[in-house]
């Protein structure tokens, strides 16, 4: 063939083309001459030696005809059918063993397992039978084909640039067509068939397979996706609605697994969490590397059994990109509402972090600033502790993650403690008050604890308090203090505690469920 892709598809139709008209002459013909009988036509025994009487060399060319037709599929069945054991052993799809070759490069043992098949077939008796199975099994092709032509056309895949283009209502006629087909051959057969194909698929899920090539799949996500973010985009998302839409920062994934996990913890199938790696268009290689990464990080929380998107941002500088990537993040519909990050190990790292906290808070954005001295207990009785001293809405941002945390299955039976100072006995009668009413309001089981202030320590007093809580939320208060002396108090609260959470709320009015509010008087 010159072109094959023409002449393919061209020899395909007229293949089919001159076969439906030679299918459809032949019962006319006999009709009209009337050279057979009904009862000739319809007996079942007759077979072959009907039409050795109406041929006109009798036997001398539908015998050998017949016999070519059948030594063409069998030596057709017996080169394909190895080798298609073979190549789903390559692709990981069957035993290994299958791709084996002799030394002549043939797939043996492939060829004797295709051996036995047929022959156990055969000694099933009822041939018949076995070619109703046979043909509904082809026909499971031609459906198959026809739905992802359908499919193709409806999601508008760029991909997708046929020669020949069939709408998509007439590839679905075809595999309607090919299902009543299927029926009407024999219906035990159909469900055969559909229960093998759903088998075989569930088999080929749970071999959780590397994907190397494009399909339909991601292209439907894809429309459905574009078709809900246009529907998010063109109403006004209420606070009732609040989820976390939480972006994460990390430098080395492994190190950070238990803060993605806490984070996980926080989406609750509802949110959404993005865990983001920054590089520098001075790191070359991570560079060229950039979506190969992406996909390794993918790969590491499969393994953790986590769910979250990965992505590598190139940035000019480390700190100023943790800005931009912050400030911008998101898409319309879905705008990210939460920034993450642990705390730096370096000084330099500590303060550029206070630094950038207040401008990512300026840009709508709520902050955590997360860090683990120990993984989390195992014992039911888990503890979360809330210190708000009513200055600024981290209350709220607070009492909502905790309770989220609580809706996980492990920590259902967790005890929430909310702590607030007072500067005095009428000042702590006001608090309790609020909170109390608050907690109600927002039907949360919490326990308040409003301390009468005694001295100017108060990190000392929220250690003492809070040294066996298996988390603590503290307020990242702004202050006016140095980056350095705020440094200091945030080292002296994280080398005491298990598992510190600092927050930093937007300032934004309705951003968080107003039911949750623990705003001071």
């Amino acid at each position: 063939m010159k072109d094959p892709k023409k002449s393919i598809p061209k020899g395909t139709l007229a293949a089919v083309i001159s076969g439906a008209i030679i299918y459809l002459i032949i019962p006319l013909l006999l009709a009209i001459t009337g050279a057979l009988t009904l009862e000739q036509m319809a007996d079942p025994e007759a077979g072959v030696t009907i039409w050795t009487r109406l041929a006109v060399f009798g036997p001398w060319i539908v015998y050998p005809a017949v016999w070519g037709a059948v030594l063409s599929s069998a030596f057709g069945s017996i080169l394909g059918g190895p080798r298609i054991l073979q190549a789903l052993s390559m692709d990981g799809l069957m035993p290994k063993f299958l791709a084996k070759l002799s030394k002549s490069g043939q797939p043996t043992i492939a060829t004797w397992i295709s051996g036995v098949i047929a022959i156990a077939a055969v000694f099933l008796g009822g041939l018949n039978t076995i070619a109703q199975y046979v043909s509904v099994l082809f026909l499971t092709l031609y459906v198959a084909v026809n739905v992802s032509a359908a499919v193709e056309q409806l999601i508008k895949e760029p991909s997708y640039r046929p020669k020949i283009h069939v709408p998509w209502f007439i590839s679905f006629l075809g595999a309607l067509a090919a299902m009543v087909v299927m029926w009407l051959i024999n219906p035990l057969a159909f469900i055969f068939a559909l229960g093998l194909e759903a088998v075989i698929l569930i088999y080929l899920v749970s071999k959780k397979l590397e994907q190397q090539w494009g399909d339909a799949s991601t292209g439907i996500w894809m429309h459905l996706g574009r078709y809900a973010l246009l529907r998010l985009n063109s109403i006004r998302v209420h606070s009732r609605n609040w989820r976390p839409i939480i972006v994460l920062f990390v430098h080395e994934l492994k190190g950070q697994m238990p803060l993605i996990k806490l984070m996980e913890m926080l989406g609750q199938n509802s949110g959404l969490l993005t865990i983001s790696k920054l590089i520098t268009f001075e790191d070359k290689d991570e560079l060229i590397k950039r979506n190969t990464i992406a996909f390794e990080m993918q790969k590491e929380l499969a393994k953790e059994g986590l769910q979250a998107l990965t992505e590598v941002n190139v940035v000019n500088d480390l700190k100023q990109g943790i800005l931009q990537v912050s400030a911008s993040h998101g898409i319309a519909g879905i705008k990210t509402n939460t920034v993450v990050f642990g705390w730096a190990s370096t000084l330099e790292g500590k303060i550029q972090e206070l630094q950038i906290v207040n401008k990512i808070a300026a840009s709508g954005k709520n902050v955590l600033i997360a860090h683990f001295n120990s993984p989390f207990a195992e014992r039911p009785d888990k503890r979360i502790d809330i210190w708000w001293r009513g200055e600024d809405r981290n209350g709220d941002l607070m009492l909502l993650l905790s309770y989220l945390i609580r809706l996980n299955r492990k920590w259902k039976k967790a005890v929430i403690n909310i702590f607030s100072v007072a500067d005095s006995e009428k000042e702590k009668l006001e608090l309790e008050r609020l909170i109390r009413y608050s907690i109600s309001e927002a039907r949360i089981d919490a326990e308040i604890h409003v301390l009468i202030k005694d001295s100017d320590d108060i990190v000392g007093v929220l250690i003492k308090k809070s040294k066996t809580a298996d988390i603590v939320f503290c307020g990242l208060a702004r202050g006016n203090g140095t980056f350095e002396k705020r440094t200091e108090i945030i080292e002296r609260i994280v080398n005491s505690l298990n598992v510190v959470v600092f927050t930093q709320n937007n300032g934004m009015e309705n951003d968080i469920p107003v039911i949750f509010s623990l705003t001071k008087a």
